[in-house]
């Protein structure tokens, strides 16, 4: 039993290390390559002012906050991102249809595609990142 126990860790502590091994490495926005939009696929304050960072820095023209949750109102929206109305008003586009990673590649694609946009950059924590390159290329090319 003590042996299987172990093994079972053992697997499992592997397995961690493996999925941290291969988790895409964020980068600092000062050092991207400027796209057509910007799409945060929320989660934490900090994912939003990043997007607003790289707006700010003129890394994209728009940017999509996607999975905006229905009920927040625009007071709250407009204290998350700092109160930069005019940034809001002019460069700020609020996807409120997004329930899970697959609903953020859905409005991310539609928004992209709306817009004419060809390259994008997308801004999500890092483990999440690769399930989010999945399904927007699952949804960009089917």
């Amino acid at each position: 039993m003590l042996i299987l126990m172990s093994a079972s860790v053992l697997i499992w502590f592997l397995g961690f290390v493996g999925f941290s091994w291969f988790i895409p490495r964020s980068q600092p926005i000062a050092l991207l390559n400027p796209v057509d939009g910007i799409i945060v696929f929320t989660g934490s304050a900090g994912r939003i002012q990043a997007g607003i960072t790289a707006l700010e820095q003129g890394l994209g023209q728009r940017l999509l906050i996607s999975g905006v949750n229905s009920d927040l109102s625009s007071d709250v929206i407009r204290s998350a991102i700092g109160g930069k109305d005019e940034l809001a008003r002019c460069c700020i586009d609020l996807g409120r249809m997004a329930r899970d990673t697959e609903g953020n590649a859905l409005e991310a694609i539609n928004w992209a595609r709306h817009r004419d946009y060809d390259k994008i950059l997308v801004i999500t924590a890092d483990w999440h990142m690769r399930r989010s390159l999945i399904e927007l290329n699952r949804h960009a090319h089917g």
